[in-house]
């Protein structure tokens, strides 16, 4: 597989990622500005994006290449799972430091947690391809 495919899909993965973020920070900040029906709108825009992506074609296609789902999923556990997973046990923590905390404040936690975890996994990528070309770089010309 080349160099240029597996950055194609690791760029493809950080701006779902980044749009995923935006997606959950405006729900948030919408929900904490007391709008709960203004909440749709970004939930909205999401569904139809994910629509659109499973029936038009060409983009189905492409996003179901091997490198692409793999740098895509890679992608949704940063943003979305292991937030999900860390958010509960943090909250409870914090609960019991600082008394009780309303629920703007744990959905913006969750928030906080998937900009980190795709921070994480932007980082993670840019090592992985720094390493990669300095490999290739290393190897003699034969």
């Amino acid at each position: 597989m080349s160099t240029r495919s597996k950055l194609r899909a690791d760029f493809i993965g950080a701006v779902e990622g980044a749009f995923w973020l935006v997606i959950t920070w405006s729900s948030f900040w919408l929900g904490f500005q007391q709008q709960p029906l203004w909440c749709l709108v970004p939930i909205t825009l999401g569904s139809i994006t994910i629509a659109v992506t499973f029936l038009y074609r060409p983009w189905a296609l492409a996003l179901s290449r091997y490198r692409v789902r793999l740098s895509r999923v890679e992608m949704l556990w940063h943003v979305l799972v292991i937030p999900s997973l860390l958010a509960m046990p943090l909250w409870m923590i914090l609960e019991r430091l600082f008394g009780p905390i309303t629920p703007e404040y744990q959905l913006s936690l969750v928030a906080v947690l998937s900009l980190s975890g795709w921070c994480v996994y932007v980082l993670t990528q840019l090592i992985k391809r720094s390493f990669q070309s300095l490999r290739l770089n290393r190897k003699p010309a034969a």
